[in-house]
């Protein structure tokens, strides 16, 4: 297949202006986010609206691997549906978007979404089953105790020396423990 693009209109003229613009914005998505498979874009005028006039609305359907972008764009502000370029405005806003739905879909899929503050990121450097405990090692080299009661997900027993974990710090009664850990395979480093 050589062009994954559709461009679909309904009750709006085709221009050459037009399609140029959408072609340009879907090789900017392309360049984002190289593993798109097909792409549909439809630019149309709604039922004619007595009262308030008739105002252009861009949806973009994104195909990539395992999953589907959908976006869905109307001007909702006076200002932008009264623009004597409102259709390039929809089209702008609709494709701006996109971009950061594939923005937020690239990080996530790659393991770049950033973790919250309060969660760290460290590795398991001791297990004393019998005493029902553990030590993290954390990114500053410290060891971090934690009971086998804070783990969130899976089994105390299946864990690993060398392992990497993610964990909420708190105070126990001899000072900071990790009071939730769980494992964490694509944490961020």
């Amino acid at each position: 297949m050589d062009s994954p693009l559709e461009i679909v209109y309904h009750h709006v003229l085709p221009s050459p202006r037009l399609e140029a613009q959408i072609r340009e914005r879907f090789v900017k998505l392309k360049r984002l986010y190289p593993r798109i498979v097909r792409a549909r874009v439809a630019v149309e005028m709604r039922h004619r609206q007595h009262r308030t006039g008739n105002f252009p609305e861009v949806h973009i359907e994104i195909q990539i691997p395992g999953h589907d972008v959908v976006v869905s764009n109307q001007p909702h502000h006076t200002p932008d549906r009264r623009s004597p370029d409102s259709l390039m405005m929809a089209l702008r806003h609709a494709f701006q978007a996109a971009e950061e739905r594939l923005k937020k879909f690239k990080q996530h899929q790659f393991g770049e979404v950033r973790l919250p503050p309060d969660i760290q990121v460290g590795r398991i450097s001791g297990l004393e089953a019998e005493k029902k405990r553990g030590f993290i090692r954390t990114r500053d080299g410290h060891e971090l105790y934690f009971h086998r009661n804070a783990m969130a997900d899976g089994d105390f027993n299946d864990l690993h020396d060398g392992e990497r974990v993610q964990y909420e710090v708190g105070m126990s009664d001899k000072g900071p423990a990790a009071t939730r850990v769980w494992r964490s395979p694509r944490a961020a480093r």
